[in-house]
């Protein structure tokens, strides 16, 4: 793919909206939708993605030979998560190569999944045709320049066997295997949320089979966490640069206060008994204060090992240790079409 094709560094060039769409997300399965936006694009800006192995290719049909100037996502939070990692693994590649800054495009987000929690955040609502719809007819004959914009911070994960990855919520690796049951066992979405607080308290204290089962998986790990070269001995940590919003704002799990540039705002669980782990998720989930929570705002980097998750996709390994992984915040920023647009026009 050749970058220098991409117009979206140019302010002064006209809105060409392409589109990545998961078919497999809660939202868009089994809908018509593909063929709704194929007729408001154009089939050749609609590139409808099966798996993550063709987001490169959808990537280089709408930014290289479709010359987008604005790249929509219709899925989940893994969806974006896995768009925005392609997006981000060509735009560094290409920065080496040529030696030059180049521009990211703006992305719009169509809340196609069921938490959207990276939508939300920026007061993104709605469905994804009526979303596009509504942003078609308010950016007609519209100059990228002229779109409202948030510049959002981003994770930055570089680990021993993944990599460099990029995010906006981190889960360590008890988070990572809560995410694995909530989604395995308890379907997903916010009925599989609920599901899953309410078996993990009755199992816990009545014993149930279901909590037998899944109480070895859970074993909390025994290791430290080094924020800012200040260690702390903990058993979950989240780490997020955007505000962790549920059903439109009722239930907040981590608002970023004070958005500093270069640093995340970090939750520790600190290290106690697995039963008050257990007792406490009602507060780790609505975000309340509680004894043994620490909440530590603008962190610059944290230092830690074993399995973790990244806006809610798992990164697991076949081992209870994956190394040790640096996760820290870089001054550049992913622009993305603010919610205010939508409600200004």
């Amino acid at each position: 793919m050749s970058w220098s094709s991409f117009s979206g560094g140019d302010t002064w060039a006209p809105v060409r909206i392409g589109l990545i769409l998961n078919p497999h997300s809660r939202i868009n399965k089994g809908h018509v939708w593909e063929q709704e936006a194929k007729v408001l694009l154009g089939k050749e800006r609609v590139c409808c993605t099966r798996s993550v192995d063709e987001i490169p290719d959808a990537l280089a049909q709408l930014l290289d030979r479709e010359a987008v100037t604005l790249l929509a996502i219709s899925g989940g939070d893994g969806t974006v998560h896995h768009v925005l990692n392609a997006l981000l693994t060509i735009w560094r590649r290409q920065q080496q190569e040529t030696k030059e800054t180049l521009t990211l495009p703006p992305i719009l987000l169509l809340c196609g999944g069921t938490l959207n929690l990276v939508a939300h955040s920026l007061s993104i609502h709605g469905t994804p045709f009526a979303l596009l719809k509504q942003f078609l007819e308010t950016s007609h004959r519209m100059r990228v320049g002229e779109l409202l914009l948030h510049q959002q911070r981003i994770l930055r994960l570089e680990s021993e066997r993944w990599g460099v990855r990029f995010g906006f919520v981190f889960g360590s690796s008890l988070t990572a295997r809560c995410l694995e049951l909530y989604d395995d066992k308890w379907g997903g979405g916010y009925v599989g949320l609920g599901r899953f607080l309410f078996e993990a308290i009755r199992g816990f204290a009545c014993k149930t089979s279901l909590w037998k089962e899944v109480e070895p998986y859970l074993l909390p790990p025994h290791s430290t966490l080094t924020a800012d070269e200040h260690p702390f001995s903990y058993i979950a940590a989240v780490a997020s640069t955007i505000d962790i919003k549920i059903l439109r704002g009722l239930i907040k799990g981590l608002i970023v206060e004070k958005p500093i540039p270069g640093t995340m705002r970090l939750r520790l669980v600190e290290d106690v008994k697995v039963s008050e782990v257990i007792r406490r998720l009602p507060e780790l989930v609505l975000g309340r204060e509680a004894q043994g929570i620490v909440d530590l705002e603008g962190v610059k980097s944290i230092e830690l090992s074993g399995d973790f998750s990244l806006d809610g996709e798992t990164y697991m390994g076949t081992t209870r240790s994956q190394g040790s992984y640096h996760v820290e915040v870089p001054m550049w920023t992913v622009p993305f079409v603010s919610g205010r647009f939508f409600s200004s026009m």
